[in-house]
């Protein structure tokens, strides 16, 4: 079986041979068969295909949950009220793929529950007042996260009345919010309203209620959030079970909180480190990770700061009312949609029109300042924007890796179209040679007037003809790689097609690419003829 290498972007050439040769994705010594791959976004200067991606939603259960079992992968669930049978309605792993497939309606999606968080369930009040009764009819306005409704308040009632038909309506749209209400039974004129799931992803949750059109009555909320939610799941235990499995897009549903802690124990401390243990050799997984925050923008670039990964993307939606698992959802719907027939489709300032996302409602309190803007990109933030008719869009989605080693601002992987790009290539060829190679011997390019080479045979020139054509027909043909920079690296040498030094049963290849990098800006210069 041919072993198969693929490096990318510009290492120089006189690195490639001598004692130490290139770097490998395969041990030499390593006796087992199949291709290994090692992509490399960040070799070079520091500076600035096609196919279903299967996703995987890491979540938890609601506290009364569905049919769904901790830490069991289920596989091709349908829709999002599939993913309610297993997990509950209304709580986290619902509102996520409701957005998912929202955006994209025919996604592939597995779904795996972590054990829910151990501490406290987040709560928040309601409460009615008729010390002044209602003399004209009032509306009840009441905003739960990205969900609002209307009640009347009827001359005649009393708070508690009120109260209870503000709890039966809540109860009547328990598929599309995230908490639980009572009032006591009916006894009581406050409404307490409970999150679904235990931890802080209930302090995420905005909800407001107020009175208008009629005369009489009050109402105030304890506060603008819930409030006492403690702790956070643990995706230690869910890792095990994605070991061997490859999902190009991982979206995890976690609080605002949780991603501003930037430890490596933190959850997604821990999902970059398993994505990074499991990325090369033989069975490398090619998997990339998406979150989404609607806090601040110092907790934001936080996060990036302590990713710095190129495998990761983490949006901002700052001050906005649906929740951050209902942004990673949508966000990552619309990844695999466009990815599908477009491997490094630019999505700049693209609508997120489909699915039902309630951004902030104060723009002069959370819209972005121009330097706020700049300084998340610098900083590996994407963050929301929206359209002039108020719809939710990506301006640049970038990944969180922003500065090398060093310290030094490196743009090498700034857009997320050029990891995706260079997976798919990365995935096809996997493919590809493993194809081809089937059932094939290995052999040393043969001199010029030799022997004819039985059709059995690979040898370095062959493969690198297969290889160059492929390339060529599918992933320049369509727009995925630059043709330039390919015929540039045929023509200097760099690329490099050889059997290994060690191992004569395996086949190096080392393939310096460029991805066709998306329009992101234009500069126009008028002058006065």
């Amino acid at each position: 079986m041919i072993h198969y290498l693929l490096m990318f972007l510009g290492m120089l050439a006189p690195l490639l041979f001598g004692v130490v040769g290139f770097v490998l994705a395969v041990d030499p010594t390593s006796r087992r068969p199949g291709v290994g791959i090692l992509i490399d976004l960040k070799t070079g200067a520091s500076s600035n295909a096609s196919g279903e991606a299967r996703i995987l939603l890491i979540s938890v259960r609601n506290a009364t949950p569905g049919s769904g079992a901790v830490e069991t992968l289920y596989e091709a669930v349908a829709n999002a009220d599939a993913v309610g049978a297993l997990a509950g309605y209304g709580g986290l792993a619902h509102l996520a793929a409701k957005r998912l497939f929202e955006e994209y309606p025919t996604a592939t999606l597995d779904v795996l529950f972590m054990a829910a968080a151990s501490g406290n369930t987040a709560a928040g009040t309601i409460t009615f007042d008729d010390t002044t009764p209602v003399s004209v009819d009032q509306t009840v306005t009441v905003r739960i996260g990205g969900y609002s409704f209307t009640e009347t308040w009827s001359v005649g009632e009393t708070d508690v009345d009120v109260a209870t038909k503000i709890v039966s309506r809540i109860t009547a749209l328990s598929k599309f919010l995230p908490v639980t209400a009572a009032n006591g039974g009916g006894t009581l004129a406050a409404v307490t309203l409970t999150f679904k799931s235990k931890g802080k992803a209930g302090l995420d949750l905005r909800y407001s209620a107020a009175l208008s059109e009629g005369t009489g009555g009050n109402v105030s909320t304890a506060a603008a959030r819930l409030t006492g939610g403690t702790t956070e799941p643990d995706v230690t235990t869910c890792l095990t079970k994605m070991l061997g499995r490859e999902w190009r897009l991982i979206v995890p549903t976690l609080s605002n909180a949780d991603l501003a802690a930037t430890a490596a124990d933190k959850n997604m401390g821990l999902l970059m480190a398993h994505m990074k243990t499991n990325g090369t050799g033989i069975g490398a997984l090619l998997q990339t990770v998406h979150v989404a925050c609607t806090d601040s923008t110092t907790n934001a670039k936080a996060l990036s700061a302590a990713l710095d990964f190129e495998y990761a993307s983490h949006h901002l939606a700052r001050g906005a009312w649906s929740l951050p698992c209902e942004w990673a959802g949508a966000i990552v719907g619309a990844y695999a949609r466009d990815t599908k027939a477009d491997p490094n489709h630019p999505f700049i300032q693209q609508p997120l029109a489909l699915a039902r996302l309630v951004g902030t409602l104060d723009i002069a309190t959370d819209g972005l300042l121009a330097s706020e803007e700049e300084d998340l990109l610098a900083h590996g933030v994407s963050y929301i924007g929206r359209t002039a008719q108020g719809v939710p869009r990506f301006e640049r989605p970038i990944t969180t890796y922003y500065e090398d080693a060093d310290g030094n601002a490196d743009d090498r992987v700034l857009d997320v179209s050029k990891t995706f790009g260079m997976m798919s290539v990365g995935a096809d060829l996997r493919t590809f040679m493993q194809r081809v190679g089937k059932g094939k011997k290995l052999a040393k390019t043969l001199p010029t007037g030799s022997t004819p080479i039985p059709p059995n045979i690979i040898t370095e020139d062959s493969a690198k003809s297969l290889i160059l054509g492929r390339l060529r027909s599918k992933h320049v043909a369509d727009g995925v790689i630059r043709g330039d920079k390919l015929e540039e690296v045929v023509t200097d040498g760099s690329l490099i097609v050889q059997v290994d030094g060690t191992d004569e049963t395996q086949l190096d290849v080392f393939l310096p690419l460029r991805i066709v990098p998306p329009l992101v800006k234009t500069s126009i210069v008028l002058v006065q003829a």
